[in-house]
């Protein structure tokens, strides 16, 4: 049973438990060797003026925040204002208020050697005898400990001797002063607890396939729901008859917007900063670089990265077959057509169609072919083209004279830590370790192939991929119509 969610609660707080929070405090402790470290300390809420790392780990720890949602700089539950939790290797020691220690115990309840520091609820109420219990309990929970890890970069002792806790520290009983940087040796270990949210575990996994991806998909489905509704049919609705082709084409991008606004609503900085920007969703000619209109699509193209999950996905959708006369949602150059030109019309839209669905599937399999070559493609070692290629010549499409398949096309090759906070460009890697591998290309230049002058767009196919152990356990985006 996990934390009660609060008007700041998160999502994820329903799937973690007790194992799942003992797994990630074995985690932080590995850092006391690599830094040489007795222990570690993390100060939530005023008394350590809200420090933000030190509220990530009290969130990953916690309350089993996960991915993008870690760099949220405020507490995922209120209550927990006045927590410290100092980790060393024996075990743990934890300072809270009464309501919260109850609450604690389901998520603390597999920690060895837990000693929790709690004032009894009578007591509680006097804040005078408040403050003087967590004053004396923090440098009982501190007392023996010579090299302690704090998640402040820059200058830890600097930072920290302005925390309230800590200035309590400096005035005894005798009111002799002792500072706590004079008595403990101060390491930053930012870094470190990075690498540790970074590291999927089997909660940030959970949250991913049962959480973050099920929203991405919800808002997916719903961006094709509104594509039938405009494209579905022998009538445009007479909501949208009115409107232009760009309004159009918002409708149908709509759902997947606004899930990427909101998501990145509390983090608009992030944006440039870890390379997300919002759905690309375009039409006909337009497929190629966003620009211009297209007055008959034939073809729509999405791209998404969710914004709260590494979960990234492309897919190319056909407007029409070109098989039915259903000419009127193809634009005012169908409309205008009389009834002897519309066959015409259709055999040409078929063909351009087929050509186009025929590049989509060359796609597709070509980035199956990288999934089985990951470690190839992640060290830069083939060409984006060369599995273009191999996969136009196992599915028998002849490729147009002069077309240069690897001016053409654009690959996305991204081997991400769970947390994605560092760029999304291409990161050499093994995949010895989970992670998470994002395989896509886009194919541009497509050209009308009764007409070379006329050029139809681009198609895009991608997937994200879950790695272990150099080879994929699972597509993580499987589920989205291809």
């Amino acid at each position: 049973m996990a934390l009660a969610s609060g008007p700041k609660g998160n999502f994820d707080e329903a799937l973690y438990d007790a194992a799942q929070s003992n797994l990630r405090l074995a985690r932080i402790r590995e850092i006391l060797s690599k830094k040489n470290c007795d222990a570690i300390l993390l100060v939530t809420g005023v008394d350590s003026h809200s420090s933000v790392q030190s509220t990530k780990a009290i969130n990953y720890l916690l309350l089993g925040h996960s991915g993008h949602v870690l760099r949220q700089d405020s507490l995922g539950d209120e209550d927990l204002e006045e927590v410290m939790v100092l980790v060393h290797k024996g075990g743990v020691r934890l300072y809270s208020t009464p309501p919260v220690a109850r609450k604690l115990n389901a998520i603390t309840a597999a920690w060895a050697n837990c000693e929790v520091f709690v004032l009894d609820e009578k007591s509680h109420r006097d804040q005078d005898v408040f403050e003087d219990h967590k004053v004396a309990a923090f440098k009982e929970m501190v007392q023996g400990f010579e090299t302690i890890g704090i998640p402040e970069s820059g200058d830890p002792r600097r930072t920290i001797e302005k925390w309230p806790i800590i200035q309590s520290y400096a005035v005894d009983e005798q009111g002799t002063r002792k500072f706590f940087t004079m008595s403990h040796k101060i390491i930053d270990v930012t870094h470190e607890l990075s690498d540790v949210y970074s590291s999927l575990d089997l909660h940030g996994f959970s949250t991913m396939m049962l959480t973050s991806l099920e929203l991405f998909k919800r808002h997916w489905t719903t961006t094709l729901v509104n594509l039938d509704a405009v494209y579905g049919g022998t009538k445009l609705s007479p909501l949208l008859a009115s409107k232009s082709l760009r309004e159009i084409q918002d409708f149908i991008a709509e759902p997947l917007t606004t899930y990427f606004t909101y998501g990145t609503l509390r983090n608009p900085d992030a944006l440039p900063q870890f390379g997300l920007h919002g759905p690309r969703v375009w039409f006909g000619a337009q497929t190629a670089d966003g620009t211009g209109e297209d007055a008959a699509p034939l073809h729509m193209t999405v791209t998404m990265q969710d914004p709260q999950s590494p979960v990234w996905c492309a897919r190319t959708y056909f407007l029409t077959t070109g098989h039915v006369p259903n000419l009127e949602p193809l634009g005012p150059a169908a409309r205008a057509l009389d009834d002897s030109e519309v066959a015409k019309y259709a055999a040409t839209v078929a063909g351009n169609v087929h050509w186009l669905m025929a590049h989509y599937l060359m796609l597709a399999e070509a980035v199956a072919l990288m999934k089985e070559d990951v470690q190839a493609v992640l060290a830069g070692g083939s060409t984006a083209g060369a599995y273009v290629r191999k996969a136009a010549a196992q599915l028998g499409i002849l490729l147009p004279k002069g077309f240069e398949v690897d001016a053409q096309v654009e690959a996305t090759t991204r081997q991400l830590d769970f947390s994605a906070f560092h760029t999304f460009d291409p990161t050499p890697g093994e995949c010895s370790a989970a992670c998470v591998v994002q395989l896509g290309l886009k194919l541009n230049g497509i050209r009308n192939p009764d007409n070379s002058s006329r050029v139809l767009g681009a198609v895009t196919y991608g997937d994200t991929f879950l790695y272990a152990g150099g080879r994929a356990l699972c597509c993580v985006t499987e589920g989205l119509a291809p």
